[in-house]
């Protein structure tokens, strides 16, 4: 399992992209960005999946 708890992924979307896509198992974030991260995540894996 590899977790990350930080305020990179809440404040820069880019990073918490690079996170999904080296794998990572889960993230905190800030609850402020908790919907609009999620459904960077959702699609990000979406895209990895079709690739």
């Amino acid at each position: 399992h590899c977790g990350l708890c930080g305020q990179a992924p809440s404040d820069y979307p880019e990073m918490a992209e690079f996170l999904v896509e080296i794998g990572i198992d889960s993230m905190s974030l800030n609850p402020d960005t908790v919907l609009k991260t999620t459904q960077l995540v959702l699609e990000t894996e979406q895209r990895l999946a079709t690739q």
